[in-house]
């Protein structure tokens, strides 16, 4: 479910990983934790992601505080801001600060 004010379609995290995969980052099934995304500009460029650890890796969750592969695909969205994103300045960055819920 998108949250409120977002596009009420889903980015395309297929097209992302495949993307991701054309530039050299190839992750396995067990590393494909981001199941949906969505961007809100009101007023700043905001993502929400879906992350759900997948079943290849789910019987190892209770060895891990967060499991890696959750981990890793909270970061695997900056990828999506990177590509949405409109820098507002030659040089900008994008910083991550806030993570609403584990």
């Amino acid at each position: 479910m998108p949250p409120r004010g977002a596009a009420e379609v889903p980015l395309d995290i297929a097209a992302l990983y495949e993307e991701l995969a054309a530039r050299g980052l190839r992750y396995g099934r067990s590393f494909q934790a981001l199941r949906g995304a969505w961007i809100v500009r009101d007023p700043e460029l905001t993502l929400w992601a879906e992350l759900v650890l997948p079943e290849e890796v789910a019987s190892s969750a209770s060895h891990y505080g967060l499991h890696p592969a959750l981990l890793d695909a909270a970061l695997q969205s900056v990828a999506i801001v990177m590509q949405v994103g409109e820098p507002t300045s030659e040089g900008s960055q994008y910083l991550p600060f806030a993570v609403q819920r584990f």
